[in-house]
């Protein structure tokens, strides 16, 4: 019997790392920042939506390729709640019928990697919800080591974000990621005795 167990967490709580020991272990992971970025790289009703939304001034600079330039549209939405909402209503129902055919892939135990899982309810589409949590100081160090970040975009991210300890309380499950990459390994083995 199929079991979905979303995935999610903070900016810099560890969960892409954690979706990255699942499927080194050869469990299905549902990658949402992935499936939006082929998206907005390959699906031309997309491309041509998320243009006619925001403008031409979002394409990379050749515009002959008809690509869309991240950053520029992350600038554009990360300033604008309601320019945010726009993008999400072109994307979502494309996200919603990528995740109900990789259910449909026959798997016994699959996860869905959900960054905003609670804020946008995604939840409903999981049996149950792995939460991967970090403490402020180590997410902020985290972050910040990442290019073109800086800490007012780590602020508009987390803005964006339901607080982890809210998370946490909606979770099933909780794995503290405040360690090593040893610890955290350890700790997704445990986690995956637990719910076999």
């Amino acid at each position: 019997m199929l079991k979905v167990i979303g995935l999610t967490g903070t900016i810099g709580s560890g969960k892409s790392t954690v979706s990255k020991i699942l499927m080194a272990k050869d469990f299905p992971v549902f990658d949402a920042d992935s499936n939006v970025h082929q998206l907005m790289n390959h699906n031309e009703s997309v491309i041509t939506k998320i243009v006619n939304l925001f403008g031409e001034d979002i394409l990379v600079d050749n515009k002959t390729d008809n690509k869309i330039d991240r950053q520029k549209l992350g600038s554009i939405v990360l300033s604008s709640s309601s320019k945010l909402r726009d993008l999400e209503n072109v994307l979502y129902p494309y996200v919603i019928e990528n995740i109900q055919k990789f259910k449909q892939e026959n798997h016994s135990l699959c996860f869905l990697d959900i960054p905003l899982l609670f804020e946008k309810k995604f939840e409903r589409f999981c049996d149950d919800v792995l939460v991967i949590s970090v403490n402020n100081q180590i997410q902020e160090q985290r972050v910040l080591e990442r290019p073109h970040m800086t800490k007012e975009k780590l602020k508009q991210f987390l803005k964006e974000q339901m607080p982890i300890k809210e998370k946490e309380k909606l979770a099933t499950h909780v794995i503290y990621n405040n360690s090593s990459l040893d610890d955290l390994a350890k700790n997704i083995d445990e986690f995956l005795l637990k719910i076999k």
